[in-house]
């Protein structure tokens, strides 16, 4: 077997649209994870990275095959999920149920 590189290209408008859209939702967001469960995008990154606010919707969205209703903070929250074809990825829409 020879060892070599593989190089893919996968464009992301689609997911940047979404991201993007719920983004400036008040009620809403959406984040993207790695197949390592880590977060590559998540509209409060600077809280995270300054610890000033944690993600609590990770396992539970990884525990669902498409989507869950979770009471967490004093609400109740929809949690959806989709892995994005082969990547591994997975997209996590968080709705605030009122």
């Amino acid at each position: 077997m020879k060892s070599g590189v593989l190089l893919l290209e996968y464009y992301t408008d689609s997911i940047d649209e979404v991201l993007l859209h719920y983004k400036s939702q008040k009620s809403a967001y959406c984040y993207l994870l790695d197949t390592n469960r880590r977060l590559l995008y998540h509209p409060f990154e600077k809280e995270i990275a300054s610890e000033m606010y944690q993600e609590k919707t990770v396992k539970e969205a990884m525990a669902c095959k498409n989507y869950k209703i979770e009471e967490q903070s004093g609400g109740k929250w929809l949690i959806e999920r989709q892995q994005i074809g082969y990547t591994g990825w997975n997209v996590v829409l968080v709705n605030s149920i009122r």
